[in-house]
């Protein structure tokens, strides 16, 4: 049977996930500007659970790919290299998140700590508040050491790769569930920093899209039947409406005190976030040509990873220039300029900064 795996090139369907992703976190985190006028706009901050919950999906999809295709290839003159995989990953992701981890510190040193360095402020909400956004990072590079390792030690166990893939997968999509059953019964934590924000307990949130990635590999025929039509991109917006509407009479506060909310509703999200990233990929792969379209989802995709970086601390500048303002429609305005700004910096940061080490990258792991 052949195998298949995820193309290295660009794909419009997934860059348009990567936009959803990073403009439904914008949106949430831009609520901020219209949080004194108390109106509907307000419920727009669920958008920003969903955005994560798409990155860390995509995630999921694509370091799956890339695992079955350049780490754990079936073809034994490949040598198992992981360290290149951690070495491509580290040059993508550290060069600029320790650069505005630098820039924070010169702007807030007291309320630095040095686990922000190694990723670990997820343990603690004081390191977490110096640089709140990097919860997700944290989350994710946690997930790219351990995950391919584990799937590496368990390859060199049982020298069978198709259920070493599939099998570890599954076990982190049952385990997390479980963990957070546990976790919840036993000592009732918040739905934020005590379970969404908790490295361990989150691991199904990419898992999903391994998953998706190693049934397109093994299983080319049954993964493209089960992608076949539009049905897997309505199944996901469904199950997005369905979060949104359970979200909403609630609200976020309320959430420490639901079960469901706690546990099982992480798992829904997930899956539909996976099933989102998947159905945009086959629905939009064979769209190619360059227009306005294609033209903006590239920059904003490209850009994603530097906005996401910066976008809490230029909205933090100008909130403080809004926080006078009584004008809904000013207000308006000063989150969409907050926004060019945002993708300015962005823009240069990829393409004077991250642009540099890409290429050094790609030279060193030839």
């Amino acid at each position: 049977m052949k195998q298949t795996t995820i193309s290295n090139h660009k794909n419009l369907g997934l860059d348009i996930a990567r936009c959803v992703a990073i403009l439904f976190v914008l949106i949430a985190h831009g609520t901020l500007f219209f949080w004194k006028y108390n109106t509907n706009l307000n419920n727009l901050i669920m958008l920003g659970f969903f955005g994560v919950e798409i990155f860390f999906a995509l995630s999921g999809y694509l370091i799956g790919g890339i695992l079955l295709k350049d780490v754990f290839n079936s073809d034994n003159s490949k040598k198992v290299n992981l360290f290149r995989f951690y070495l491509r990953r580290w040059f993508r992701t550290l060069p600029l998140y320790y650069i505005v981890v630098f820039v924070l510190f010169l702007k807030n040193r007291d309320t630095f700590t040095w686990q922000n360095l190694l990723f670990l402020q997820n343990f603690d909400h004081k390191s977490l508040n110096f640089f709140a956004v990097s919860w997700s990072l944290s989350i994710e590079e946690w997930f790219y050491f351990f995950i391919p390792l584990v799937i590496f030690l368990v390859i060199k166990s049982t020298r069978k790769t198709k259920s070493s893939f599939l099998g570890v997968c599954l076990f982190f999509i049952i385990f997390s569930p479980i963990a957070r059953i546990l976790l919840v019964t036993l000592s009732d934590p918040s739905f934020d920093f005590g379970v969404r924000k908790q490295i361990l307990f989150r691991f199904d949130a990419m898992s999903y899209g391994m998953l998706f990635a190693g049934l397109r590999h093994f299983y080319p025929n049954i993964f493209k039947n089960l992608v076949k039509g539009k049905i897997f991109l309505i199944t996901s917006l469904v199950g997005f409406l369905i979060s949104f509407i359970y979200y909403v009479p609630i609200q976020f506060g309320k959430f420490n005190e639901l079960f469901f909310a706690r546990t099982l509703f992480f798992s829904f999200v997930a899956i539909s976030s996976s099933i989102f990233v998947v159905g945009l990929e086959k629905i939009t792969t064979n769209i190619s040509s360059k227009n306005f379209f294609t033209i903006l989802v590239s920059f904003v995709s490209l850009t994603s990873y530097s906005a996401y970086l910066v976008h809490t601390e230029v909205f933090s500048l100008f909130l403080k220039i809004d926080s006078s303002t009584n004008n809904i429609l000013i207000s308006g305005l000063t989150f969409l300029f907050a926004l060019m700004v945002v993708f300015l910096i962005s823009g240069l940061s990829y393409n004077y900064f991250e642009k540099y080490w890409l290429k050094l990258r790609d030279k060193i792991t030839k």
